[in-house]
């Protein structure tokens, strides 16, 4: 997902080469994760680079928000440059925050990749621009689109809805959003929905970490309790990871639908 700042020359650069300069590396189609977000963090500093001469160009310096996520083989390779962000709900309830906020493609020194396993509970990903997320809560975007997908199982109609929400919270800019669903069976059940989670707590900002590639999953995770408070958790992702067993069908498709709408001010 990318955004622009200081007109859509950057974002445009971004949306067209980044994706070839992925796949025109070595470790696209590896096997092992590690090598495909090596070649993630290798892709956007290339893009960084084409971006560099169109600056010199043009004489503007455009910029861009860009985060990335990629769902291959049981595993989420996901980076962030700039105010968007991701995050992942599980059928249990627990909402964790695959990405962090950095400087913008264009101004990053070093871009970093980070690698997550998957678990059968893992329901979908929301992917938001800076404009998004300033206006929407985590856990209310998490429940509206959960709320969305048991109702109507549609990704196309929940994505449009979390855009919308945006714009009726505030939103002045161009909103866009993407919904990446992982697992139908659970997103769209009801019974794994979770009722203590009502969107009013702003302040989930749980901390990500790896035990590394035998045995992968997220750990040392903050959750956001009855009260507002942060409650650390352990292992996130129960059973993650290249051994797990039962790994669900996120490793062959996913289903993904992108909403973006303009705000009433451009």
């Amino acid at each position: 997902m990318y955004s622009g700042y200081s007109g859509p020359t950057a974002c445009d650069i971004a949306h067209k080469k980044l994706r070839s300069n992925l796949k025109a590396s070595k470790g696209y189609d590896s096997d092992q994760c590690w090598n495909l977000a090596e070649s993630l963090e290798k892709a956007m500093l290339r893009t960084q680079g084409d971006i560099y001469e169109k600056w010199t160009d043009t004489g503007i310096r455009h910029g861009v928000h860009s985060t990335v996520v990629l769902v291959r083989d049981g595993h989420i390779v996901c980076s962030n440059a700039g105010g968007g962000s991701a995050v992942i709900c599980r059928a249990d309830g627990y909402i964790g925050m695959l990405t962090e906020a950095s400087d913008r493609l264009d101004m990053i020194e070093k871009p970093s990749a980070r690698v997550f396993g998957l678990d059968w509970e893992d329901e979908f990903i929301v992917i938001g621009c800076p404009e998004f997320w300033k206006f929407m809560q985590v856990n209310r975007s998490v429940n509206m689109a959960k709320a969305a997908l048991c109702k109507y199982r549609d990704v196309k109609y929940a994505s449009q809805k979390l855009a919308s929400a945006a714009l009726a919270s505030g939103a002045k800019k161009d909103v866009s959003v993407m919904i990446i669903l992982l697992n139908s069976n659970c997103a769209f059940s009801k019974s794994t929905a979770n009722p203590n989670q009502d969107g009013t707590n702003s302040n989930l900002r749980p901390k990500l970490s790896l035990k590394g590639s035998d045995e992968m999953s997220i750990s040392d995770v903050s959750i956001v309790s009855d009260s507002g408070e942060l409650v650390p958790q352990k292992s996130l992702f129960r059973g993650s990871g290249p051994k797990a067993p039962n790994v669900f069908e996120a490793r062959r498709a996913h289903t993904t639908h992108f909403a973006s709408m303009r705000g009433p001010f451009m």
